[in-house]
């Protein structure tokens, strides 16, 4: 599959026009705890959506222009839970979205 094959040609012309698409995937690690941290600068959510993103069935962005049900971070976060493992949605700094996977110990 082509980088890019599953997002929607309207995002990736308005991307290129403006910045190049990046995903970064890291590791944090704190005190006693590691998270699987991943961002992007793409057009990214409000902090009211992303306390909404994992609900099944939101849509934030123009649904004409953007494709998608909705369900995609709602079935992430349910395979998240089922594994004792929390997630956490947040704006991109300066914008994009950052996703962060910790394990809730034992």
């Amino acid at each position: 599959m082509a980088v890019g094959a599953s997002i929607s040609p309207w995002v990736i012309e308005k991307l290129h026009r403006s910045r190049l698409l990046t995903v970064k995937v890291s590791e944090l690690v704190e005190k006693d705890s590691r998270s699987l941290v991943i961002e992007d600068n793409g057009i990214g959510m409000s902090e009211t959506e992303c306390r909404e993103a994992t609900k099944f069935f939101k849509r934030f962005h123009n649904s004409s222009k953007i494709e998608g049900a909705g369900l995609g971070l709602g079935i992430v976060n349910q395979i998240v839970k089922a594994h004792n493992f929390s997630l956490k949605v947040e704006p991109g700094k300066p914008y994009g979205l950052r996703i962060s996977v910790q394990h809730l110990g034992e």
